[in-house]
């Protein structure tokens, strides 16, 4: 799968997007091992993650920063800016009508 997204990549895709199926959605335990591999090969800048759950969106945030590219649905878009703010030292924020403390 790594060799096909590299191939996409140098035929002229900007980014490739994954699907939370078989990878946080789905399964037994996140493939972790997998989401890591794909982001040391392609680039963080070069990748998309499905994160339509608070739990997926907060891994993906906390792992690998705020600028992580996210796939969600856009009635989540306000509580993804407040995970995002919150990850940066931002203070108490209400994420998916839950309050949470700073990361």
């Amino acid at each position: 799968m790594i060799g096909r997204a590299e191939r996409f990549l140098a035929s002229g895709a900007d980014m490739i997007m994954f699907d939370a199926d078989g990878i946080t959605k789905g399964v037994d335990e996140w493939r972790t091992d997998f989401i890591a591999r794909m982001i040391g090969r392609l680039g963080l800048d070069k990748i998309m993650f499905e994160a339509d759950e608070l739990e997926t969106a907060q891994y993906f945030v906390n792992r690998y920063g705020s600028g992580v590219n996210l796939f969600i649905d856009h009635s989540q878009a306000r509580d993804l800016k407040n995970l995002r703010t919150a990850a940066g030292g931002g203070g108490q924020k209400y994420i998916w009508g839950q309050k949470r403390v700073p990361f």
